[in-house]
C-alpha cells in the first residue's frame, strides 16, 4: 500500500483501529507508516501513550540538530521541517529570486520540494494539497512537501545545505528513531564520503 492509501485508511479509523495499525506497522518494522499512524494518535487521543494495556507505549523520539542547537521531535516530519526552516533562514536569496535556477532547486521528479503555495507543490496529483499532513509552511512564506520518504526527505535537506554551505554530519544532523535500512545506509554513505574527501584534499596541501 502506498503512501497516501495508508493516510486515508488511518483517517477513517478510530481509537482501536489505530492501535492496531500501529502494532502490525510496528512488526513490519516501517517507521514512516507509523509516523503517520502515531500523528493521528496524539492528534486525537492525546495521552493514548500512557496506558500499559497492550504494551504498545508511547513513542521514541527524533532529533535534529543544527549548529549549536539541538531539538527532539514526535515523528521524523516535525525534525525534516524544523531543519527546513532553519537551513532556510541562512539562505533567504534562495527563495526569494523565482527563477529558472530556483524552480530547478525546488522541482522533484514528480512532485515539488518547494512552492509559494500548496498547489504547486503537487501539479500531477492535485488532491494532496487538500491535506495539511502532505505539508508544512516554512516562516518565509514558502510551503514544503512532507508528503515524501525519509530517504527523499533527507535529499531535499541536502539540497538545501548546498547554497547554505553546511556539512551533514559536520553542521546538523538528522537522526530519525527506527529509520530504515536505506536511510541510514545512505547517511553513513554520505558522512563516509565527505570525510574521506576532506582527508584527500587535507593531503594534497
Amino acid at each position: 500500500m502506498d503512501i497516501q492509501n495508508f493516510k486515508n485508511m488511518v483517517a477513517r479509523e478510530d481509537r482501536t483501529g489505530l492501535l492496531k495499525l500501529l502494532k502490525n506497522v510496528r512488526k513490519k518494522n516501517a517507521p514512516e507508516f507509523e509516523d503517520i499512524v502515531l500523528e493521528r494518535l496524539d492528534t486525537e487521543f492525546p495521552g493514548w501513550g500512557v496506558e500499559p494495556k497492550g504494551g504498545l507505549g508511547g513513542r521514541k523520539y527524533n532529533r535534529a540538530v543544527i549548529g549549536n542547537k539541538t531539538k527532539e521531535f514526535q515523528s521524523a516530519k516535525e525534525g525534516f521541517i524544523w531543519l527546513a526552516e532553519e537551513i532556510s533562514h541562512l539562505i533567504p536569496h534562495v527563495f526569494q529570486r523565482v527563477d529558472n535556477h530556483i524552480m530547478r532547486f525546488a522541482r522533484g521528479t514528480q512532485r515539488n520540494y518547494f512552492a509559494p503555495n500548496p498547489e504547486l507543490l503537487f501539479p500531477n496529483s492535485p488532491h494532496l494539497h487538500e491535506s495539511q499532513a502532505n505539508y508544512g509552511k516554512l516562516s518565509n512564506g514558502w510551503y514544503i512537501n512532507t508528503n515524501l520518504s525519509n530517504e527523499a526527505k533527507f535529499k531535499v535537506l541536502l539540497l538545501l545545505s548546498v547554497p547554505a554551505q553546511l556539512t551533514y554530519g559536520k553542521d546538523w544532523e538528522w537522526l530519525v528513531f527506527r529509520a530504515t535500512k536505506e536511510l541510514s545506509e545512505e547517511q553513513n554513505n554520505y558522512k563516509f564520503a565527505t570525510e574521506a574527501l576532506a582527508n584527500l584534499f587535507e593531503e594534497l596541501k
